[in-house]
C-alpha cells in the first residue's frame, strides 16, 4: 500500500507499507517507508527517506542440505585439496532486517549538467551468512569450533 499524504508543487510526503508472507507456516513481515521530496526552485531537488526491509532466508540456507566438493587449504598444514563438504540448513533461520535512512540533493543548473549528492545509512540486523568449507576449517584450526 502507497499513500501520497501531501501533494504540492514543491513539496511531496509519500508513506508506503508492504506485508510479504513467505511460504512457511507463521513467517511474513512488514517493510515501511515514509519519503519527503522538496524542489524549492527548478534547478535544485531535496530527498530524504527512512524505512525498514528485511530478506528471507533462502530455501537451501533454511532446509536445504547436501554434499559437495570444493577446494580448500588446511590451515594447520597447508596442504590443498578437493573435500567432500556437508550443508545442512537451518530451520530457526529468521528473516534478516534492515533499517535506512537517506538524504540526497540534486542540482541541474541545466539541460547538461546534473550533480547529484547522497547519503544513505543502513543497519542490518541478524544478517543471513554462509560458512563455507574453508571458513569451518579456519575456525576449527583457531579452536572457535568444538
Amino acid at each position: 500500500m502507497e499513500i501520497d499524504l501531501i501533494t504540492l508543487d514543491w513539496l511531496e510526503f509519500n508513506l508506503a507499507s508492504n506485508y510479504s508472507k513467505y511460504s512457511l507456516p507463521d513467517r511474513g513481515k512488514t517493510s515501511n517507508k515514509l519519503g519527503i521530496r522538496m524542489q524549492p526552485t527548478d534547478t535544485l531537488i531535496i530527498r530524504a527517506s527512512l524505512g525498514t526491509n528485511f530478506r528471507a532466508p533462502s530455501l537451501d540456507l533454511f532446509a536445504g542440505s547436501g554434499y559437495y566438493y570444493t577446494w580448500v587449504q588446511d590451515p594447520a598444514t597447508g596442504v590443498n585439496g578437493y573435500e567432500k563438504a556437508n550443508q545442512v540448513g537451518n530451520p530457526d533461520l529468521k528473516a534478516e532486517s534492515a533499517d535506512q535512512y537517506n538524504i540526497g540533493i540534486v542540482w541541474s543548473p541545466n539541460t547538461k549538467f546534473n550533480l547529484s549528492l547522497s547519503y544513505y545509512n543502513i543497519k542490518i540486523s541478524d544478517q543471513i551468512s554462509f560458512a563455507s568449507a574453508q571458513d569451518v576449517l579456519e575456525l576449527e584450526n583457531e579452536g572457535l569450533l568444538d
